[in-house]
């Protein structure tokens, strides 16, 4: 976790997913974590549970038993206290910073330089995405779609069909050009002449002459 709590009250830290005492629980003790009940239970209602093995389904295992010996007498040990739970950050401050919580998590990795170039430019965003996805291998190419078992060969149509009809659409709402069946096909008929002579030559009249 990037943070943990100086349990006052209670009732903000969760008794399995929350560093409080000696660490995480639900790291701390995984065989007694696996037999709750509660999982999202605060440490406050844990504390007003008499027993605490109603908490957990019953019965459990030696492992988890004998963790439970131990969670059991961590909870009994935190006294309630009129004030607020107080919930510090690994970088020693009560102030979330979202750098510094990605510099906790990711930091230790190592981030190749292209890909430092990327972010740090000053192009677009949706540029600065396109060329991530293009350098870890992540573009939907005809490659990429092949190893995913897609089947290509009638989806340019179709694609182009539905451009055609968000263009016809984006114009009636932006431009004021009133949408018609005659508008969307010339829109298809124009998008289709701009691709048509990637198509082998045997097939370019066909093409043509059908649309």
């Amino acid at each position: 976790g990037i943070s943990s709590a100086n349990v006052g009250d209670r009732k903000t830290v969760l008794l399995w997913d929350d560093f409080w005492g000696q660490g995480v629980p639900r790291v701390q003790f995984p065989h007694l974590h696996s037999f709750t009940n509660r999982p999202q239970i605060s440490l406050l209602e844990a504390s007003n549970t008499e027993p605490v093995h109603l908490l957990f389904h019953l019965p459990l295992t030696v492992e988890a038993y004998q963790q439970y010996l131990i969670l059991a007498e961590e909870i009994n040990s935190v006294h309630l206290r009129n004030e607020r739970d107080v919930w510090t950050y690994n970088w020693s401050s009560a102030i979330y910073s979202s750098s510094k919580a990605y510099k906790q998590l990711m930091g230790h990795r190592h981030v190749p330089a292209p890909i430092k170039w990327i972010w740090k430019s000053s192009c677009q965003m949706k540029h600065r995405v396109f060329f991530w996805l293009l350098l870890n291998d992540r573009l939907n190419t005809r490659g990429m779609l092949r190893r995913r078992s897609m089947v290509l060969d009638s989806y340019t149509f179709i694609i182009l069909m539905a451009w055609s009809i968000w263009q016809t659409r984006n114009n009636g709402i932006f431009n004021n050009i009133d949408p018609t069946v005659e508008g969307c096909r010339q829109m298809f008929k124009k998008e289709m002449l701009m691709v048509v002579h990637r198509a082998k030559q045997k097939y370019f009249s066909a093409i043509t002459s059908w649309i």
